[in-house]
């Protein structure tokens, strides 16, 4: 029975002996056999061209031929490929559907457009000089009545404003009709010297009143009443506004004495400062959106009249003119308004009427470009490739218009530019040790 005990506790240790044997031979296997069929898997051994190259994920200048840490931030090192797929450009980059939409790329088509760049400018509302009238007192006399009494007052052409006395009026208006009477006297005489000499006299008679503020009507009148008005009615040579009055009943004035000033504020002129660096966008003729200060009230559409040639030294900015059409009012007098004027560029950067030029130059979004000093660099997506393929270029861009580049060379109307995410492309180059265009 002992014998037996001895016989079983033997067999016993000798089939765990076994077993353990064989679990360390199964986990040395599992250990062991994916790390020697990792290195010698059918991509490498088809693809001999391509170096192993190991890499750090936080800083890929690191290139190490074994896996190993990172001296710098003592991370394990990744596996990269150093070669590009086959019959694909060392700087393009191919991506799948899922690291497409990780990366968050947009492309958008290289367009023919014009660039527009944007000058914005402040300043107030003026009268328009060349909508003003002055009325003043051209001969010395007294003012007997007034019949507009105050300012702001919107009145008509030919509409009267006051009536004034004045001896010099009356004795203007006696040689008139003596003229005209001693003309008709001579009328049928037979010297030619007679009838024109009554015919000056009678002309420089009305033109004297003329020029004294009386009107044609008011003289033919008066030669055809053939009686002197003692009290002349003086009319207003515009419709508008009465900006000033000086005009009150009873007064005597004389010679020169400015009555009333009165303006058209149908149109009106918008001073605007432009800084000095933007005169060169600004030209006479080009469109402007007119708006007020406190956006109280809608749009305006004016157009550049005049640049003034002359800086000012404390401000280094330069008085622009807009003529506003303002034919309801709604734009007053001395209001502080901002406005817009967007200049076309070529591809030279040349402001350029669009209505004229022949063709607007290629642009591309400001944010497709990636800008190295004097050069700057362009993800184009490449067409008729079976994945996502972006192929960096550089190119030769314009002056920026906004939200805009102009492109002068380097890429073709339709192509499709990484807007969003090319830092991205670059970045994805760089960690494959291919050839970045940033970093060149």
């Amino acid at each position: 029975m002992a014998l037996d005990r001895y016989a079983l506790r033997k067999v016993f240790s000798a089939v765990v002996g076994i077993g353990l044997v064989a679990v360390g031979l199964v986990i040395g296997l599992v250990i062991w056999r994916p790390a020697t069929e990792a290195a010698d898997t059918p991509s490498e051994r088809s693809a001999p061209d391509q170096i192993q190259v190991w890499t750090c994920a936080m800083h890929p200048q690191i290139r190490s031929p074994r896996p190993g840490l990172c001296p710098i931030c003592h991370m394990q090192l990744v596996p990269v490929q150093t070669g590009p797929i086959q019959g694909q450009a060392p700087n393009a980059l191919a991506l799948s559907q899922t690291a497409l939409r990780l990366m968050d790329v947009e492309v958008m088509p290289v367009r023919r457009m014009w660039a527009a760049r944007q000058v914005r400018m402040f300043g107030k509302v003026e009268y328009d000089q060349t909508r003003l009238a002055t009325v003043s007192a051209r001969v010395p006399g007294r003012l007997e009545r007034v019949y507009v009494q105050y300012v702001g007052a919107q009145i008509r052409q030919d509409q009267p404003l006051f009536e004034l006395y004045s001896p010099m009026l009356i004795a203007a208006q006696e040689e008139l009709l003596q003229a005209s009477q001693a003309r008709k006297e001579i009328v049928s005489s037979n010297l030619d010297l007679m009838r024109n000499t009554a015919n000056l006299i009678l002309g420089a008679a009305r033109q004297r009143l003329r020029l004294w503020g009386l009107s044609d009507e008011q003289i033919a009148q008066i030669v055809s009443s053939g009686q002197v008005m003692d009290r002349v009615a003086i009319v207003a040579p515009i419709c508008g506004t009465v900006i000033e009055l000086n005009a009150f009943e009873g007064i005597y004035v004389q010679e020169g004495s400015i009555l009333y000033r009165i303006a058209d504020l149908s149109v009106l002129w918008v001073m605007l400062d432009a800084y000095e660096s933007d005169l060169v966008w600004l030209r006479t003729g080009q469109k402007a959106t007119v708006e007020l200060a406190d956006g109280a009230v809608g749009r305006f559409e004016g157009t550049v009249a005049f640049i003034d040639p002359v800086l000012d030294q404390g401000t280094r900015t330069a008085k622009v003119r807009l003529v506003v059409p303002n034919p309801d009012g709604a734009l007053r007098v001395h209001a502080f308004v901002r406005a817009v004027v967007e200049s076309a560029l070529d591809v030279a950067g040349n402001v350029v009427d669009p209505n004229a030029a022949a063709e607007p130059p290629l642009v591309i979004p400001a944010s497709a470009a990636l800008l190295l000093g004097d050069r700057a660099v362009v993800y184009v997506k490449a067409a008729g490739s079976e994945m996502p393929t972006f192929e960096g270029r550089y190119v030769e861009l314009g002056p920026r218009a906004g939200d805009l580049y102009v492109v002068k060379a380097g890429l073709s109307e339709g192509e499709l530019v990484v807007v969003k995410g090319g830092f991205m492309i670059d970045s994805e180059l760089q960690i494959q040790a291919r050839p970045s265009m940033m970093g060149r």
